[in-house]
């Protein structure tokens, strides 16, 4: 099966605030929860997500986000509504992430697309995310590897990510668990070089 990167910690997107995991396409149906806990020096945020199956094509999801700002002492409540295709499985995996996102008083969008390499217990990934916010747009890319360790049920993944237009890398370590295939305990911590922040994050994922 497939072994890729969906979602991760962006402290450019305007994304939910997912951690970093190896994602397939969900099972029939509603059958996918998933919650996070992140946690940084300027935000704490708690994420639901609930995803719903039909067809490689058709992976919508629905997240939930209460973000606290640590500095001003202010707590919002945000939405994202996306889709995740599956356009070509072959030599390489081609994948397509369509997001709506609801963020105080506006709405914004992004796309992103990504290319990963399934060899043996190794994947290696590219991916390139564009938002758009009103008149503008600012692209991401990303490079990764995810490794994993079948022993342990265990999972490894590291990520290195750059905004195109700006000198703003963020690398990014994950270790996740699955001990079988309804329960996934992921975990992360990324780092932001431009101000130095660093963010950690703990979740779950139950597919029934």
């Amino acid at each position: 099966m497939k072994y890729f990167l969906l979602f991760s910690i962006q402290f450019f997107f305007f994304s939910p605030t997912w951690a970093l995991d190896t994602t397939e396409e969900y099972p029939l149906g509603f059958s996918n929860f998933e919650g996070y806990s992140m946690q940084s020096l300027h935000e704490q945020t708690l994420s639901v997500v609930a995803g719903y199956g039909q067809s490689r094509w058709l992976n919508l999801s629905l997240a939930i986000d209460q973000v606290h700002d640590v500095i001003d002492n202010n707590t919002q409540m945000q939405f994202c509504v996306g889709n995740f295709s599956h356009v070509y499985a072959g030599i390489v995996d081609f994948d397509v992430i369509l997001q709506l996102h609801s963020q105080a008083e506006s709405v914004t969008s992004s796309l992103g697309t990504e290319v990963s390499y399934a060899y043996d217990l190794w994947t290696p990934y590219l991916r390139m995310h564009t938002d758009f916010v009103e008149d503008q747009h600012s692209e991401t890319a990303s490079v990764g590897l995810s490794r994993r360790i079948p022993q342990m049920d265990l999972e490894l993944l590291m990520e290195y990510s750059q905004v195109v237009s700006e000198s703003q890398p963020s690398t990014a370590l994950g270790l996740n668990y699955k001990g079988n295939d309804n329960f996934e305990l992921i975990t992360e911590v990324a780092y932001q070089n431009a101000d130095e922040n660093t963010a950690v994050s703990v979740g779950f994922i139950i597919n029934q």
